[in-house]
């Protein structure tokens, strides 16, 4: 069983969000994107308008680039839909109600720019040129490979699974999703020791695989039925708490 960057942990914060989506899409936890081209009417863009391969200039920190992408209602709804698959703008335009694309454009070269969107590919023919956009790729990690990045490596991989996560979230908010009775929300905190984070970090790989095995009965259950499949979203982090933090009433000492 691979493990997440978030294992092995002091003092952990565990969070769960669960919440249907209107788009139909499932994700696997820190797997490659799908990648699979999309047609539909992505129509070619001129060099000079499409937003084309930023410039090169200092880079940001990756907390800048994710506070900025998550900054705009419009963003998150390009980023839930780069998580679906890759997308030329004008094809992103059609699908957030039929935008204009312009205004799509602007918001993919900035976000192009800071680093948190890349290019799928490009279709060149004469002087017009057609770029596919994509989620940032985030493959699987075993804890070693995990533990032999810098921190800087691991920082940059933390933050686009973050800028993914998060962006699900916002928009199940946005959506109305969350406000759902049959949603699950939660987060706390819980003051544990090395035996005890190691139990935990235990204990959120068994929910995954669970979760994992629930999604494989349902797809046996729907192949023998005409029942359509709702996409549900399972977000759990369990990380040490950027602060200490203090007692609460009725539960163990720190």
């Amino acid at each position: 069983m691979l493990k997440s960057l978030h294992g092995n942990v002091a003092l952990l914060v565990a969070v769960r969000f669960v919440f249907t989506r209107e788009v139909p899409y499932a994700r696997r936890l820190l797997s490659t994107r799908i990648t699979g081209s999309k047609t539909g009417k992505g129509a070619g863009m001129s060099a000079k308008t499409d937003a084309a391969k930023p410039a090169r200039r200092k880079p940001k920190r990756i907390e800048e680039v994710v506070q900025y992408a998550l900054g705009h209602k419009l963003r998150v709804e390009i980023l839930i839909l780069l998580n679906q698959g890759i997308f030329t703008s004008a094809e992103l335009a059609e699908l957030l109600d039929d935008l204009p694309v312009n205004n799509v454009q602007n918001h993919l070269r900035k976000m192009l720019e800071e680093g948190a969107i890349e290019i799928a590919k490009e279709d060149r023919k004469s002087n017009v040129v057609t770029y596919w956009y994509k989620a940032r790729e985030i493959p699987e990690y075993s804890q070693e490979v995990a533990e032999a990045m810098t921190t800087l490596e691991q920082q940059m991989t933390v933050g686009a699974i973050l800028q993914s996560g998060v962006a699900e979230e916002l928009a199940g908010l946005y959506h109305g999703k969350l406000r759902d009775p049959r949603s699950c929300l939660y987060w706390d905190w819980f003051h544990v020791d090395q035996e005890g984070r190691e139990e935990l970090e235990a204990h959120t790989l068994r929910y995954l695989e669970g979760a994992r095995k629930i999604e494989a009965k349902a797809a046996n259950r729907r192949a023998r039925s005409t029942e359509d499949s709702t996409s549900m979203l399972l977000k759990l982090s369990v990380f040490e708490r950027a602060r200490k933090a203090p007692t609460k009433p009725g539960r163990p000492e720190a």
